[in-house]
């Protein structure tokens, strides 16, 4: 690894770490780890089912995932895909490296498969939580200049029953990456020690 590329990663990781502890101050965080979050479904005699979604205000999600997009964005220098090809490029011990790697597998492998709770299908599509990340983050929060994401989120928002489903599985997806960043961010300070010495 040449000085450049070494500062490079540094600066990165920095960043990382930076922003990781930005999301853990936010208000989305302490709602989903304070309060009673989910779906309550009721229904009184000879009316509708109401399908009730508790947890975070828009705005707290709106925040949020200004921060999140940081990680997930494949252009963002920070993001954790740019991070793992860094420590696959670097000098850093290989038990260091593979816990990276292993720990990004292992998010990517819950965001490539369907909630383990409840599954939701729309038009015939089985969505993973990968899915319902990128629709409700690029068709309505932080992009919402991707035709095809915003069609597919305003569908979703018209139909009642799915909407609150798909709501929660998002603040849920986020919650668990949010986790996986914790643990990334305690491997980043491990590798920070090494790289700055």
């Amino acid at each position: 690894m040449d000085a450049q590329a070494k500062a490079d990663m540094i600066e990165a990781v920095e960043l990382f770490n930076n922003k990781a502890d930005k999301l853990s101050r936010s208000d989305f965080i302490k709602t989903m780890f304070g309060k009673d979050t989910g779906i309550t479904v009721s229904q009184n005699a000879g009316e509708p089912v109401q399908f009730i979604l508790r947890g975070p205000t828009e705005t707290e999600i709106d925040a949020f995932i200004l921060t999140f997009r940081f990680f997930y964005q494949p252009n963002e220098r920070s993001s954790i895909g740019k991070i793992a090809d860094a420590y696959r490029g670097s000098d850093l011990e290989p038990s260091l490296k593979d816990e990276f790697i292993a720990s990004v597998d292992e998010l990517n492998k819950f965001l490539d498969n369907p909630p383990d709770d409840f599954q939701i299908e729309f038009k015939g599509e089985l969505l993973t939580r990968r899915r319902i990340l990128e629709i409700f983050m690029y068709g309505d929060l932080a992009h919402a200049n991707k035709a095809d994401k915003v069609k597919i989120f305003n569908e979703w928002s018209s139909v009642p029953g799915h909407f609150p489903f798909a709501q929660n599985e998002f603040n849920y997806t986020l919650t668990k990456s949010f986790q996986v960043i914790e643990y990334l961010k305690t491997l980043n300070e491990r590798a920070l020690e090494k790289l700055l010495k």
